[in-house]
């Protein structure tokens, strides 16, 4: 599917649509309400779309489903957003207390043996409590990284489900819930008619491709991820949060 640029009469049309029916708003945190840097620790929203965001979710039900640990993206957004997940999908404030520990004891193992793995390779681990990500921006060959990654991901046990990203490589442990899954969870819990979600990554494919015509994609940036709807990057996605401030203003 080629993704329409959202500014077309229809792409606005989708937007009022949502408005209307208090669609739920779920956006991804990196590279769509955050622009993507090279020390992810540096990671923030502008204050303006912070303080859009957080009119947004006084307004209407808003979510943000993120590749990051939950503990480390709640401090970055409004302390308003009711809903939050974290780790690609699996983690939740009410989530499976157990599945995620065991999880979590996975990946422990799996640092373990790349701590030693990635020494002299300028790859970068980062531990987000049951996923790992490991890192390479800024390397001079960034083919080559992507591919040791990969390598060294693939000698883990038991190995673990991969998802590419913008220089990143995304070590998740088999069988947990994605971000597809977890936005079709809070659209129950929502009890919303339907949603709209915003990313940038191949992780927010797994929302895209779903397939459910209750939910309406947006993509951030030029790559094919499924999405119905794109706008340019995530200074876009600030003036698309202010839209919908004002939408919300005027509706019904």
């Amino acid at each position: 599917m080629n993704a329409r640029d959202l500014d077309c009469p229809d792409g606005q049309a989708a937007l009022r649509r949502a408005v209307d029916e208090r669609w739920l708003l779920a956006f991804d945190f990196d590279g769509t309400l955050a622009p993507l840097v090279d020390d992810p620790h540096a990671a923030a929203m502008p204050a303006a779309l912070r303080a859009d965001l957080t009119e947004l979710a006084r307004l209407r039900q808003v979510a943000v489903v993120t590749g990051r640990a939950r503990a480390d993206v709640l401090p970055r957004l409004p302390a308003s957003l009711a809903q939050v997940v974290g780790n690609h999908g699996c983690e939740r404030g009410d989530g499976d207390a157990a599945a995620i520990a065991a999880a979590t004891a996975m990946t422990a193992g799996w640092l373990v043996r790349l701590d030693h793995l990635v020494r002299g390779t300028g790859l970068r681990i980062e531990a987000k409590g049951p996923s790992l990500t490991l890192h390479w921006r800024g390397s001079r060959d960034p083919l080559a990284s992507a591919l040791m990654a990969q390598d060294l991901a693939l000698q883990l046990s038991p190995r673990p489900d991969l998802i590419h990203g913008d220089h990143v490589l995304n070590l998740i442990p088999p069988g947990l819930p994605d971000k597809g899954a977890a936005v079709l969870d809070l659209l129950a819990q929502c009890a919303c008619a339907g949603a709209l979600f915003v990313g940038d990554d191949l992780t927010d494919a797994a929302v895209f491709m779903l397939g459910d015509p209750r939910i309406v994609g947006i993509g951030v940036g030029n790559r094919p991820l499924g999405a119905q709807w794109r706008v340019a990057d995530a200074g876009a996605v600030a003036v698309l949060v202010r839209k919908l401030v004002m939408l919300c203003g005027v509706g019904p």
